[in-house]
């Protein structure tokens, strides 16, 4: 699956559907690679993720407006680096966790502002867990 969303992402690349959804499917793929024990290749997966939902967020922006069209971009990208934050601590990278669930948070913390966005409990909660990650992890 992974491989096939990639080949239609090389060949249409201005097909924002594929790449949100090429960056989704990789997070799961890296997640499933994490529980068979094959935490090197999970978490090359998820950073390709992360990096992949990075530059559509990037591409998405409104400079009229100085918004991005689409805030679920936003949603998407705060919690894949809160995965990609677990998968980092997972392999004992804490200041690289650290600087994953800090930009997780700052994401949460924009759709926050956000007037469509601040009431929704997935907002909410994405903050709290942000928080209580970042509490836990020892100071830089």
């Amino acid at each position: 699956m992974v491989s096939r969303l990639a080949d239609l992402v090389t060949h249409t690349p201005e097909n924002a559907t594929y790449i949100f959804d090429l960056a989704m499917t990789r997070a799961v793929h890296g997640d499933l690679l994490r529980e068979g024990k094959q935490n090197k290749e999970g978490l090359k997966s998820v950073s390709l993720a992360v990096s992949e939902m990075s530059n559509l967020l990037k591409d998405d922006f409104d400079p009229e407006n100085n918004d991005n069209k689409r805030p679920e971009y936003r949603k998407a990208l705060a919690e894949l680096c809160a995965k990609f934050g677990s998968h980092l601590e997972a392999a004992g990278q804490k200041d690289e966790a650290r600087a994953q669930y800090d930009k997780s948070l700052r994401l949460w913390e924009t759709l926050a502002g956000d007037p469509e966005w601040a009431a929704s409990e997935q907002v909410k909660a994405g903050l709290a867990a942000m928080k209580d990650k970042l509490d836990k992890l020892p100071a830089p």
